[in-house]
């Protein structure tokens, strides 16, 4: 098994499995623009800021990084990305 290790001021967030809350029924296209951006940090780089810290929940851009699978690899697809990868910088709050 691979293991993602983030670079510089990166972070590795594994994602927020979407919920529902009604039967209203979304369009594929529109539930990937509409995701939740929020994901508990599972790695950071070495020089990523003091305050992100490993285990905690954050709000990041949606467009600030980047999906990907297991093995590190890019997908168009966010269904099948369980991680994000970003700039610590590009994280917006904690969620506490």
């Amino acid at each position: 098994k691979q293991v993602l290790k983030p670079l510089f001021a990166r972070v590795v967030l594994q994602r927020y499995d979407l919920l529902s809350k009604s039967k209203l029924l979304v369009p594929d296209q529109f539930k990937k623009r509409n995701a939740p951006s929020r994901g508990v940090v599972i790695a950071k780089g070495p020089t990523a800021s003091d305050e992100v810290v490993v285990g905690k929940t954050y709000i990041f851009g949606g467009h600030a990084g980047t999906w990907v699978n297991e093995q590190g690899i890019g997908s168009p697809d966010e269904s099948t990305a369980q991680f994000f990868l970003c700039a610590d910088e590009d994280l917006l709050c904690l969620v506490e």
